[in-house]
């Protein structure tokens, strides 16, 4: 080739690569064919990519034909000039007559093609990526100039191309990691959803045990008195039917006999308030619906189903708040939170003494509740501080706890309330829990 003829391959390329330095993909590919077809002044360019493993087939990228870019198509390699490209991995150049030495393909005479020249496009180890393709309606006289060409935009094309697929190849690895991990992450909050619901049930169960052990103490008296009753009634009887009655004897036996109708009555009326006191919390822990009640009788129903975890314990609870205060917000949460709240202070708080003194505060701001809660207990370092309201974690794992409680309960009064709830601390100066969440006073 001579000088000029290089030169003019030169300034060609320039010509042909002169693309917007922001297209990419198809877009590039696009100016590219038609910068192709129209500096080498031919009427057709396409780039195409085998569609099988077997490459016996291949599919346009982009064509331009005559003045305009055009459907893309699948075409089969067998009997075309494409076949020969694929096979040799190097340029083929059919000029003219190139429909008569390949008769199989009839899209040549159909397009009425004279010339035809295709260049492989071929990745850093050699493997066919495709090809780009030129034809025209007349010959090609200049072969070496137009196989230059071809080759060397056809490795410009290999690298856009390998850019192209390894920029596929890495959104499609991104998709389907983040595919795996948001269904990872649905995995993980169904197991947190069924885990808080268990713990939920868990603490239901152990109000529910509380519960049948306060109640058996009323009914067991109850029980008890009635039995005496039963028998002084007997005994009574059997003195009425004697021809005479000891006057004190008689006295002595309807002394006692009320002595048990008053204990019955007494056992049996604390053995109804402690039903009613555990159907209101119950019903209340495993409910969400907004509805009015009252915030003293809330706290002293919890309290009263706990009775008998704290009876053994010379730990007193104080509640300070005005027994008119009556408000709209979600009593299930509430209790559910100070449930959490006491049991997390005798489980945790006095768990070295059995003695001490709890406070619950309650006042009415604003529109806004606002709960403080304190123990005389332990307390805690910073560091267990810190990780109070996360899930899972517990100081007392070695005897069942579960590291829900306090996670629950945040997440109750910061979700389900829709309020605020933050724990103050130090060692050997108990525990002080400050919530606050918006009430209504009327619908």
């Amino acid at each position: 080739m001579q000088q000029k003829s290089a030169q003019d391959v030169v300034k060609t390329i320039q010509a042909i690569l002169d693309i917007n330095q922001f297209s990419s993909g198809d877009e590039y590919f696009k100016e590219l064919v038609r910068n192709v077809a129209q500096h080498l002044n031919v009427k057709y360019c396409f780039i195409g990519r085998p569609l099988d493993t077997e490459q016996t087939k291949v599919q346009t990228h982009v064509v331009w034909a005559g003045n305009q870019f055009v459907d893309n198509f699948v075409y089969d390699l067998a009997g075309t000039p494409c076949k020969n490209v694929f096979d040799g991995k190097r340029v083929g150049l059919y000029s003219p007559h190139v429909a008569d030495q390949f008769p199989e393909d009839e899209l040549l005479r159909q397009m009425g093609v004279e010339s035809y020249l295709g260049a492989p496009v071929l990745d850093s180890k050699n493997k066919m990526l495709g090809l780009i393709v030129i034809l025209d309606d007349v010959g090609i006289d200049d072969r070496e100039y137009y196989s230059a060409i071809m080759e060397l935009i056809a490795g410009r094309v290999a690298s856009e191309i390998e850019r192209d697929d390894l920029q596929e190849n890495l959104q499609r690895q991104v998709e389907e990691r983040t595919a795996e991990l948001k269904a990872r992450m649905e995995e993980l909050e169904q197991t947190r959803n069924e885990l808080v619901q268990s713990e939920k049930m868990a603490s239901l169960g152990r109000l529910v045990a509380g519960f049948a052990h306060e109640l058996n103490t009323p009914i067991g008296v109850a029980v008890s008195s009635a039995s005496v009753l039963e028998g002084k009634s007997r005994k009574i009887t059997d003195m009425l039917e004697q021809d005479e009655v000891d006057g004190e004897a008689l006295d002595e036996e309807l002394s006692q006999f009320d002595e048990a109708t008053r204990l019955i009555t007494s056992n049996l009326k604390r053995a109804s308030e402690l039903v009613n006191s555990f159907k209101r919390t119950a019903v209340d822990q495993s409910s969400e619906d907004v509805r009015q009640f009252n915030i003293k009788s809330t706290i002293d129903d919890v309290i009263n189903t706990l009775n008998n975890r704290f009876k053994p314990t010379a730990i007193g609870i104080e509640v300070d708040c005005l027994a008119d205060l009556n408000v709209y917000s979600i009593p299930g949460s509430l209790d559910q939170i100070l449930t959490n709240l006491l049991l997390n202070s005798l489980e945790h708080g006095f768990s070295d003494n059995k003695t001490g003194q709890i406070k619950i505060h309650a006042t009415l701001n604003q529109e806004k509740l606002q709960l403080s809660y304190t123990d005389t207990g332990k307390g805690m370092e910073a560091k267990t501080l810190e990780k109070i309201f996360e899930p899972f974690f517990t100081t007392n794992r070695a005897h069942g706890g579960s590291g829900l409680g306090l996670y629950i309960s945040y997440n109750l009064v910061t979700s389900s309330l829709q309020g605020d709830m933050n724990c103050e601390s130090t060692p050997g100066h108990g525990v002080r829990f400050n919530i606050e969440f918006p009430v209504q006073l009327s619908l």
